[in-house]
């Protein structure tokens, strides 16, 4: 069970069944059956533009727009995507895990969005540095920001290299 407060430390107790009720536990989940197959899961039979509206629309808003997680719980409602293989992601997307809705794709919608997961695994940054893969606004608003900066450096610089040559005289 997790902490009411995940920056409290946790206490070990004793358990709260004994051996024998755990056991019994676990024999009656058991007669409960086996739960769904394993999906199939092949992400070069989906689309990648497919995969990518269904994505944007259906998992950004909580693992983002680059699949890094963190847009919902740092990172603990909605992790990263980056190390899940096609398998996972697919149980994932049929069984909904803890807060994650269970979604009603078709197998063709479900390797098409297997087919973007893999691609945004894989894809290479052409804008150079991807500042931890956080998406393209928020490394556009550091883009910016380097800008602003430089540009206020080099008219303070200019600025003062005219005051000192003119003798301090405007």
């Amino acid at each position: 069970m997790p902490l009411a407060d995940p920056d409290l430390q946790g206490v070990r107790k004793p358990p709260a069944f004994s051996r024998p009720d755990i056991d019994a536990l676990v024999a009656f989940v058991a007669t409960l059956g086996d739960g769904p197959p394993v999906p199939d899961a092949d992400p070069d039979a989906g689309e990648l533009s497919v995969g990518q509206a269904l994505f944007s629309t259906n998992c950004a808003p909580c693992h983002g727009s680059t699949g890094t997680g963190g847009a919902v719980g740092s990172g603990a409602i909605a992790p990263s995507l980056h190390r899940s293989e096609p398998v996972q992601v697919a149980e994932a997307i049929l069984s909904g895990p803890g807060q994650m809705p269970v979604f009603g794709f078709t197998e063709d919608e479900q390797n098409s969005v297997l087919a973007y997961v893999e691609h945004v695994q894989q894809a290479p940054s052409p804008g150079g540095a991807d500042i931890g893969d956080i998406g393209s606004v928020p490394e556009g608003y550091v883009a910016w920001g380097i800008g602003t900066i430089a540009v206020l450096l080099v008219a303070v610089f200019i600025g003062t290299g005219k005051a000192e040559s003119s003798g301090g005289r405007s």
